[in-house]
């Protein structure tokens, strides 16, 4: 029996831990993060079809604490910023 409250408590914890609405909301405060700057977001490529690119490599080239990740354009690869360095990879066969 108490097995069974267990399992309901686990269930019902991982339920509202789901809840998108709140992490969405808790990231978007202000002074969370006050220099933290988005140029794009995965979920515009997964819900809206946005596979267009948002920024050009060579206007971010050598700039000293910049990092970021995400897919090229039209999903042809991924992209690795790392301290102003961009890292670009590809699949080259089936």
């Amino acid at each position: 029996m108490k097995l069974k409250y267990l399992g309901f408590g686990f269930l019902t914890v991982a339920l509202l831990a789901c809840n998108s609405k709140l992490q969405t909301d808790a990231h978007n405060e202000a002074g969370v993060y006050p220099d933290l700057k988005i140029a794009g977001a995965m979920k515009d490529v997964m819900w809206n079809g946005a596979l267009e690119g948002i920024i050009k490599l060579d206007s971010i080239e050598n700039k000293e604490g910049l990092y970021g990740i995400g897919p090229e354009s039209f999903l042809t690869g991924e992209i690795l910023i790392n301290n102003g360095k961009a890292y670009l990879s590809k699949v080259l066969s089936d």
